[in-house]
């Protein structure tokens, strides 16, 4: 079920188109989930590495996510879900498909048994994981798994981060957006060898350096919002900013420009920088 957890493909096309399509293709609804926690004095995100085969994002580091499902939208996902505001319907089946995704692709699972505050712990974590591929290949739908282990996605817990959208100039468009959570503390997340053949916790500022220096491929919408996370030292201070931030949707513009084809970026989505050249 997972496509792209990002907002630009991998690969630009050789030829940029100067004008705007008559039909313009529809952004496909998705959601990402940022994971987080505090080792020592460090601060890491958990990024998987994805298949060199796969379609989109091939062989770079994303965070678990993909395309909302069906399933993420049925009515049912309102008796699975803990901390949603009802009148907004669209925000929660984003929350639900970030939770879904980031099991399905890192085995973590930010929910809580009904009537407990804490989150699952690894042992029940670990006795759920059968559940990964059967998600995966829409063999049960998230809210059928929730209703069967008694169990309550905590999206009370997932924080709004960025919006982002595919350009215009693309075939093929997503309308992703990114959340952030604290990791739970006693859960193991590994990938899932398949879509995902690689993972690591790593801290902003390291990974980062490594995509610099060409050590690690990381896409530009991905590289954006951790270059934003790299502004925070500790998960606290993360969240705690996060939470009072507001989010301005970044949609690409992708433009010719005489000393080559460049992304341009509002200003105001705070990234510090508002446009990067591309190189083919």
């Amino acid at each position: 079920m997972t496509t792209l957890p990002d907002a630009i493909p991998d690969a630009i096309p050789d030829a940029i188109p100067d004008a705007i399509p008559d039909a313009i293709p529809d952004a496909i609804p998705a959601a990402t989930l940022i994971l987080c926690k505090q080792k020592y004095n460090n601060f890491e995100i958990f990024m998987v590495l994805r298949h060199k085969k796969m379609e989109f994002a091939s062989n770079a580091y994303v965070f678990p996510g993909g395309k909302v499902d069906l399933c993420d939208m049925d009515e049912d996902v309102y008796n699975i879900c803990e901390g949603y505001n009802p009148l907004d319907s669209n925000n929660l089946f984003l929350k639900v498909a970030a939770i879904r995704e980031t099991f399905e692709e890192a085995g973590i699972l930010v929910a809580r048994n009904r009537g407990e505050k804490e989150l699952i712990g690894k042992k029940q974590t670990d006795n759920l994981q059968k559940y990964r591929k059967m998600l995966n290949n829409n063999e049960i739908s998230i809210a059928e798994f929730a209703k069967q282990e008694d169990i309550l996605l905590a999206c009370d817990l997932l924080i709004p981060f960025a919006h982002w959208i595919t350009p215009v100039n693309l075939p093929k468009r997503f309308n992703t957006h990114f959340f952030i959570a604290k990791a739970p503390l006693d859960q193991n997340a590994n990938h899932d060898g398949q879509e995902s053949v690689n993972s690591v916790w790593i801290s902003p500022t390291r990974i980062l350096k490594d995509a610099e220096n060409q050590r690690k491929s990381v896409l530009f919408p991905t590289r954006m919002n951790i270059s934003k996370l790299s502004n925070y030292n500790s998960v606290n201070n993360a969240i705690t900013k996060i939470k009072q931030s507001k989010i301005v949707t970044v949609m690409p513009e992708i433009i010719n420009e005489e000393k080559g084809v460049f992304l341009h970026i509002p200003k105001e989505a705070g990234y510090g920088i508002t446009k990067e050249q591309i190189f083919f």
